[in-house]
């Protein structure tokens, strides 16, 4: 009789240590990935962005689940080739669209615009 139970408590646990293993990488894998998707977000194409009476406009759209404010965004900067500028950017809510404005009117020449959070980097260029 005690050979018949032995392989059936090694199946049970070999099955119960299996779970545990595929519940700690479920758990690991939903806040990294968590983490890189949270603070996402999406230029939107078209004129975008544009610079029009030395204003400079990007329009992003928050792709994650949480607000997007200035304090998510790593590097939000204006450069060309002489000076960098600090954009200003509003609280977007989640599926919604902001819009980002730099005016100066000293603003003239190519500009490249760079964006990071902690999902990614976006770069842009413009001509004012």
């Amino acid at each position: 009789m005690k050979k018949g139970i032995t392989p059936i408590i090694s199946i049970i646990v070999l099955l119960l240590i299996t779970v545990a293993l595929a519940a700690t990488a479920y758990t690991y894998l939903s806040s990294y990935m968590g983490t890189y998707t949270e603070k996402s977000f999406l230029a939107l194409t078209g004129n975008n962005p544009r610079c029009i009476n030395h204003n400079i406009t990007i329009r992003i759209k928050n792709m994650g689940a949480t607000d997007l404010t200035s304090a998510d965004f790593i590097e939000k900067t204006i450069t060309n080739s002489t000076d960098t500028y600090t954009l200003n950017v509003p609280t977007i809510k989640p599926k919604e669209i902001g819009i980002l404005h730099y005016k100066n009117d000293a603003l003239s020449g190519s500009y490249t615009i760079t964006l990071t959070t902690s999902a990614g980097t976006q770069t842009f260029s413009v001509v004012c």
